[in-house]
């Protein structure tokens, strides 16, 4: 079992929540703008999108499942934004031609 000082487990827990912060201070202020189209906004490592690989520009929306490898991504719906990290799968749900809040 691998144990880590309480130190230490603070110093990673409050390094994660600044980036976290950061990356959401970001992506608050762009949407604002209007700078961010929907989609795919920012990808990092294995990111797929319905089993295919997902480059910047793919469109994300209802039905569509997105699963990160070893990789997160960054992705707008509507007026919504996403944050997708490592390991995740993530399904959205709603009618045929829109995505409704509350159905992931």
């Amino acid at each position: 079992m691998l144990l880590i000082s309480r130190r230490a487990w603070l110093a990673r827990i409050a390094g994660s929540s600044a980036a976290l912060a950061a990356g959401m201070g970001y992506m608050r202020e762009a949407l604002a703008q209007g700078d961010i189209k929907p989609g795919v906004a920012r990808v990092s490592g294995d990111v797929r999108v319905n089993g295919k690989p997902a480059p910047v520009v793919t469109q994300v929306g209802a039905g569509d499942v997105i699963e990160t490898g070893r990789g997160n991504v960054v992705l707008v719906v509507n007026r919504d934004a996403y944050i997708v990290r490592a390991g995740s799968k993530l399904e959205f749900g709603g009618g045929a031609s829109k995505v409704e809040r509350g159905t992931l």
